[in-house]
């Protein structure tokens, strides 16, 4: 070596084979300096290539070691020092090296002697002369050894040629092979990765594919609670990400809307509320018949609905309707119809008529496809006479004053804007005091419980025969809590619209009277008796009326009726009067008289009333018909 230096762990030379360079510090030269990373602890090794020293001037080649006890050994060469020590390094270093099979390498001088490589050819110089100088870092390039062309590359380093050699012969085998090995191996590994890709994109891209198609599917169902997390790459997840901020924005927008529609809908229903009638009783100054109706829609509003109006003084017209879809169209379509049938109504037309031409209106300008079911009838007050029109709708029910609930049936017609040219047929049936007729749409009888059984008719008529007699609210509150009875948390599929009216007017004789079993009737039931008794005596008025008061105030108190029937039939000298309610069963003339002998404080109360009756009577009789009470009173007077 041409100089050695031993540097302490402050980086200052301690020793050196040059004098002057003892106490010198590493940091003081540019070159010296990048050893003190020799200092940190963790570098054992460092190596420079040539550069001027600081010292002297000289250039060399630096290596360094890092010492266990701290510091450093650095050595360093001048060039001809390192080359002299190279060569004999690597003298015999290729003795025994090959390329391929026959081929060699050669280390050599710049003045082309060999230094290292076949054992017969160490100090001699190649055949060929040098001509490597020009060709080192070109690539191959032919030259001839030992007498064949051989296929040559060349480089230098630190004043030295490596040249190796391989026949052209072994180069063109090789080639061959090699081009053969590589097209096998070529094969090989596209096939392997053409399986590696294959089974990827099965276990992972087809995989996070078909999540994705799953989530996307049960959103297109409905079901916006979904959260798409399909992971694994970049790509998935940024459409998992957009997936579910679309859908968090679709939520949002469906909320909005749906509280929109919602506020809209009770806009919609409380306009249908006030289009049809809500106050009951509609004319509390009519006597001749009661009347009630509601309507429940499956929907905010629905397409059902019903109507009634007094013609004039003698009829009272009335209808419930049922139109073919629901929600807000049905309920459009619902005030136009309606409006339609009141005006023809109103305008004097019998319900035939206005069956036909609201149907010919309704195909002409009906573009929604949709049609309405209608039970239409015109009830005449003085006789109880009721002239009708079905078109398609279910038939009604007649309730009888026995408490005897039958269908009427009739002939129905076509439903209307269902077919232009539709002519509809006038049908009759009449209401005796005390009948009642039941009008409903298919949302009562087709009322469905979870096991999807139907109320059906049989139901209904059961119901409406439990509660004959009594007024029409109680019937239509009655067939409604039945209905949701029955059906218990089962949504409603269908609009629900009852309407009942009962026959409670004058006979055309005005021989009797339907009143309310309620004690507040009780001045207008002896006004209508004074009124029918006319001219008679006084004496025989005054004990009529005492009779009415006595009667009428122990149905009204204790015989649970909820109507009371007056009738009163008047003759020269002579008077019939009778009482029909539909309380408990009860027998005036089987009770026994109360005995007058004993002071009243020791009688038993009650009896008194009956007995000034039957005294004052000539006769009291009592039957129990059709499951209603009658008692008959008769009064002579003489001419």
């Amino acid at each position: 070596m041409s100089e050695g230096n031993v540097v302490d762990e402050s980086g200052v030379i301690t020793y050196s084979t040059n004098p002057d360079f003892i106490g010198y510090h590493m940091d003081q030269g540019e070159q010296s300096r990048d050893f003190l990373i020799l200092l940190d602890g963790q570098t054992q090794a460092f190596a420079q290539e040539y550069g001027e020293i600081a010292l002297g001037g000289a250039s060399r080649k630096y290596a360094g070691l890092s010492l266990p006890w701290g510091g450093f050994l650095q050595v360093g060469y001048d060039e001809e020092m390192f080359s002299l020590c190279l060569g004999y390094l690597m003298a015999g270093v290729t003795s025994n090296r090959h390329v391929g099979e026959t081929g060699f390498v050669f280390i050599i001088r710049e003045d082309g002697e060999i230094v290292s490589g076949e054992e017969d050819r160490g100090g001699k110089a190649l055949e060929s002369g040098p001509p490597w100088p020009d060709a080192q870092g070109q690539g191959s390039f032919s030259l001839p050894v030992y007498g064949k062309g051989h296929c040559c590359l060349c480089d230098r380093s630190e004043g030295y040629y490596i040249l190796a050699a391989l026949p052209w012969r072994e180069v063109f085998v090789n080639r061959d092979a090699s081009l053969y090995l590589t097209a096998v191996s070529g094969a090989l590994v596209f096939a392997a990765v053409f399986l590696l890709i294959s089974r990827l994109v099965r276990t992972h891209i087809v995989k996070s594919i078909q999540e994705t198609g799953h989530a996307l599917e049960q959103i297109t169902e409905g079901d916006l609670d979904v959260t798409v997390e399909v992971g694994g790459c970049q790509e998935f997840t940024l459409l998992s990400q957009g997936i579910n901020a679309t859908v968090a924005r679709l939520k949002a927008y469906i909320a909005e809307a749906a509280a929109r529609l919602s506020q809209e809908l009770e806009y919609a229903k409380a306009i249908q509320c006030s289009a049809l009638p809500r106050v009951f009783p509609p004319y509390p100054h009519r006597r001749e018949f009661g009347l009630f109706a509601s309507m429940r829609a499956a929907k905010e509003v629905g397409g059902d609905f019903y109507d009634f109006t007094l013609l004039d003084e003698n009829r009272l017209a009335f209808l419930i309707a049922d139109v073919s879809d629901k929600g807000i169209p049905a309920a459009m379509f619902m005030m136009t119809v309606k409006t339609l049938l009141r005006g023809l109504a109103e305008s004097g037309l019998p319900p035939e008529a206005v069956f036909t031409q609201a149907n010919q209106r309704l195909c002409a300008d009906n573009d929604t496809g949709m049609f309405v079911t209608a039970w239409m009838g015109v009830l005449e007050l003085d006789s109880g006479r009721v002239r009708y029109a079905n078109a398609a709708h279910n038939p009604p029910v007649l309730l009888g004053a026995g408490g005897k609930a039958q269908l009427v049936r009739g002939r129905p017609g076509f439903v209307l804007g269902g077919l232009p040219g539709t002519v509809y047929r006038p049908q009759e049936l009449s209401l005796s005091l005390g009948d009642a007729l039941f009008l409903y749409t298919d949302g009562v009888t087709e009322a469905a419980n979870g096991a999807l059984d139907l109320f059906g008719t049989p139901r209904l008529l059961q119901v409406l025969e439990e509660k004959g007699g009594e007024s029409c609210q109680a019937i239509c509150e009655a067939v409604q809590a039945r209905v949701d009875a029955f059906a218990g948390s089962a949504p409603q599929a269908d609009d629900m619209t009852m309407l009942a009216l009962a026959f409670h007017g004058l006979t055309s004789a005005g021989k009797s009277l339907r009143l309310p079993a309620d004690l507040s009737a009780l001045e207008e039931a002896e006004a209508f008796v004074g009124k029918a008794l006319g001219d008679a005596p006084p004496k025989a008025l005054a004990q009529l009326g005492v009779a009415v008061d006595e009667v009428f105030s122990n149905i009204a108190r204790y015989s649970g009726a909820s109507a009371v029937e007056i009738g009163c039939e008047a003759s020269q000298g002579s008077c019939q009067l009778w009482f029909l309610d539909d309380g408990v069963p009860y027998d005036p003339t089987a009770q026994p008289e109360p005995d007058t002998g004993i002071p009243a404080e020791e009688r038993e109360p009650g009896g008194l009333g009956i007995l000034i009756v039957r005294r004052t009577m000539d006769r009291v009789e009592y039957c129990r018909e059709a499951g209603r009470n009658r008692l008959t009173l008769e009064k002579t007077w003489g001419v």
